[in-house]
């Protein structure tokens, strides 16, 4: 009879607790038992951009009711059946009424929440795009290979483009000098604005002292701590765990068994480090190796000090007890369910999963993940973002085995329901990093800061031909301003005024200089006894005219007069050329094209992927050290004497989608150029003419089938000229591309149709 008893009385606490689970309304409670769809309401408590309500759940139909109240603040929202979208947002969240919902369950209701939800319009963002500040997966540096991927490079992504798009910046190159010579390698860059301090931190896997000399990642104990108050000028020091566990011994952190206290003498290796702001401090939270563990990584969470120099504590975050094997830890409290969630990649698991807590100065984990996910083999790394004014949440994670590249998922308001999404794109070298929404003026400081290192660059090679004290003195005077070491709490606007005069200055002094330089170099000035001949005989000394005019204007520091001479000079180059070509007499080029898909200029040394299809060649490299390119022949038995060559030939630095915005702010780095024995010139830019027919993407060619459609419409679209002069009988003519490195995601050039045209002796 007891035992009869005993099974009723079960039976009966069974139905009572599923009925109350029901009737408990508090949402928390349910959070891995109740239907998703009521996990994501909780989106509603702080709303980005809009947010649909279910109408169904596990338990049954379920109805809303949204009551306005006074707002809090200027933020608005409209709701209509169950959806809400946002109509304008305030600096501040701005509270505009509560919902409550109904769920209807075996012919009665419930109320979902035992207390309405408090709804939010979320605070603006205040951001005009996104900064991927990571470690890159190659650099351009030459000569030292995959090595100099170990620093710090920038990327800056439009808003339009979900921050899924991003361009690099400083040409790929690191954005803190010295690192591999006056500072050590690293790995893992992660960034973060101190809104309390007005200041910016990065933190890295600092390689000091690592196995072989500093280059690896095995064998290292440190932090590097970086902190700027201008995103461009930084300072650094070193925090080295060892040295610090040593000198401030934890006497409550143990092994995964619990039994074994973790010392200083057992630290293998400290990864991945990232911040997090905990009541206005700042911490920073990293994966440390215990030999006690094994090949077993746990992640441990420390304060930084009040100038980010060091650390003042360390405690166990993760992996008390457990053999969990776990790296690359990033976490984000999310105002819609009032959680910190963490993303790591699980090596015993398996997977990237997501777990929560409520307090991470004395965390009590989730046991179950929130969400789980794969993505093929060899998958690490993961970096989660929410889009700029919007509830969808990027999920990014490095894949360097089954599909090499940066990928992407996306995830509800509540880090729920993934979803794949467009993989990382546009004209970058991406790998481990950190994602960061910027304001309009941190953005532009940031652009004008690159492409003014750019243009330094090309300014200081054009001088080396030019010899320009004015050029010179420009060059110095920008190099000092984004050199400038702030070491208190700037005003950026300021600041990026006076880089944006600067660039404004040395661009339109250097596209003028350069201009000169071309119009000289067409006229043979740097061969005296050949200068003029070609423009006296057949132009009437325009081009040479022209640049007397330009001359004259050489000691103005009016941007618009040097702009407009560049042009003038620019428009009178070109012509020139042309009035050559029409007046020259065609000399034959053996294999000059590629009409019937034949290999063209059959001499050919090269170093990246060849193709002639369509009767177009192309050579496509990415991400590939010492890439050289030589695909030339040399013609002989030819009368000495003046020759032109001509060639149609384009080059794309990186993907389409992002690029051209450097050819049309005269930063684009172009490396290939055509040859004629010991001269030449740089290559078109693929945006110097625009195509929006089969094969093209963003307006313009996308492909050897468009390249092709535009050489053969127009025989000067992409037109390149080269006037050189012929002394032994011989010419080399073709296209080459100095060894270097390819740090974005591509470097694409196609090319077809060499001409030469004799113009005598």
């Amino acid at each position: 009879m007891k035992h009869y008893f005993q099974f009723y009385f079960t039976l009966f606490l069974c139905f009572w607790f599923s009925v109350a689970t029901v009737k408990a309304v508090d949402i928390k409670t349910m959070l891995f038992t109740d239907s998703i769809d009521l996990v994501n309401a909780l989106s509603a408590r702080s709303i980005h951009k809009g947010l649909v309500l279910p109408t169904t759940c596990t338990y049954g139909s379920v109805t809303w009711k949204f009551t306005p109240s006074m707002p809090t603040g200027k933020g608005k929202l409209s709701y209509n059946n169950g959806t809400f979208k946002v109509t304008m947002r305030d600096k501040k969240p701005t509270r505009v009424g509560s919902l409550q919902a109904t769920i209807n369950y075996s012919g009665k209701s419930y109320s979902l929440y035992s207390k309405p939800l408090v709804i939010s319009v979320a605070a603006d963002d205040d951001a005009y795009g996104y900064l991927y500040c990571h470690m890159p997966n190659m650099v351009p540096e030459a000569g030292k290979g995959t090595l100099v991927s170990q620093c710090i490079t920038y990327a800056l992504g439009n808003k339009d483009n979900n921050g899924l798009v991003y361009s690099e910046m400083n040409r790929g190159s690191s954005v803190i000098p010295g690192i591999g010579t006056s500072l050590p390698w690293c790995r893992d860059a992660f960034l973060t604005k101190d809104t309390l301090r007005h200041c910016y931190y990065i933190v890295t896997t600092d390689l000091f002292g690592s196995k072989d000399n500093g280059t690896s990642m095995l064998l290292n104990y440190s932090i590097g701590m970086f902190k700027s108050y201008d995103l461009v000028n930084w300072t650094y020091s070193r925090c080295d765990i060892k040295k610090y566990m040593e000198q401030t011994p934890a006497d409550n952190i143990f092994d995964n068994t619990g039994t074994m206290l973790f010392t200083h003498n057992k630290v293998s290796r400290v990864w991945a480090p990232q911040i997090i702001m905990i009541n206005g401090s700042v911490y920073i939270y990293y994966a440390i190796g215990n030999t006690d563990n094994g090949e077993n990584d746990h992640f441990y969470l420390s304060k930084a000090n009040g100038d980010f120099t060091g650390i003042e504590s360390i405690q166990m975050l993760y992996g008390a007890n457990t053999k969990a094997n776990v790296l690359d830890a990033d976490i984000n409290f999310l105002d819609t369910d009032s959680l910190y969630h963490m993303s790591y990649r699980d090596y015993n698991a398996g997977d990237i999963r997501d777990i929560t807590t409520k307090d991470l100065l004395n965390p009590v984990w989730s046991s179950t993940p929130v969400t789980t996910y794969t993505d093929g083999s060899g998958f690490e790394a993961p970096s989660v973002f929410r889009r700029i004014n919007d509830d969808v949440w990027n999920l990014g994670n490095v894949n360097f085995s089954s599909r090499v590249g940066y990928h992407f998922h996306t995830a509800n308001a509540c880090l729920r329901d993934i979803q794949p999404a467009n993989d990382l794109s546009g004209h970058i070298s991406p790998q481990h990093g950190s994602f960061l929404h910027v304001n309009e003026t941190e953005y532009k400081l940031i652009q004008t800061w690159s492409d003014i290192k750019a243009l330094i660059t090309d300014a200081t090679a054009l001088n080396a031909k030019q010899q320009s004290s004015v050029l010179l003195s420009l060059i110095e005077k920008s190099a000092a301003d984004i050199s400038i070491k702030h070491t208190t709490t700037t005003d950026l606007a300021i600041y990026l005024a006076l880089l944006q005069k600067d660039l404004a200055n040395l661009y339109a002094r250097y596209r003028y200089e350069n201009a000169l330089y071309k119009a000289n170099y067409a006229i043979l000035s740097d061969l005296p006894a050949l200068k003029g001949k070609m423009d006296k005989i057949f132009n009437k000394e325009k081009l040479s005219v022209e640049i007397d005019a330009a001359q004259l204007i050489y000691s103005t520091n009016i941007i618009s007069k040097l702009l407009k001479m560049a042009k003038r000079l620019e428009t009178s180059t070109l012509e020139y050329y042309k009035i050559l070509k029409s007046v020259g007499k065609p000399v034959s080029v053996p294999n000059g094209t590629f009409t019937t898909n034949n290999d063209g200029l059959m001499n050919a040394s090269k170093a990246v992927s060849l193709s002639n299809r369509e009767g177009v060649c192309e050579f496509f490299s990415a991400k590939k050290t010492d890439c050289g390119v030589s695909f030339t022949q040399t013609i002989n038995s030819l009368p000495n004497g003046y020759y032109l060559i001509k060639c149609q030939a384009f080059e794309r630095n990186g993907d389409n989608d992002y690029s051209g915005r450097d050819f049309s702010n005269g930063v684009e780095l172009i490396n290939y150029s055509v040859v004629g024995n010991d001269r030449s010139t740089k290559v078109k830019s693929i945006y110097s003419v625009s195509y929006n027919g089969t094969n093209s993407l963003n307006g313009f060619a996308n492909g050897i089938t468009a390249a092709n459609t535009l050489f053969s419409a127009n025989a000067e679209n992409f037109a390149n000229y080269l006037l050189v002069y012929v002394s032994e009988g011989k010419l080399t003519i073709g296209i080459q591309r100095s060894s270097g490195t390819v740090s974005s995601t591509s470097d694409w050039t196609c090319l077809d149709n060499f001409e030469l045209y004799s113009l005598g002796n």
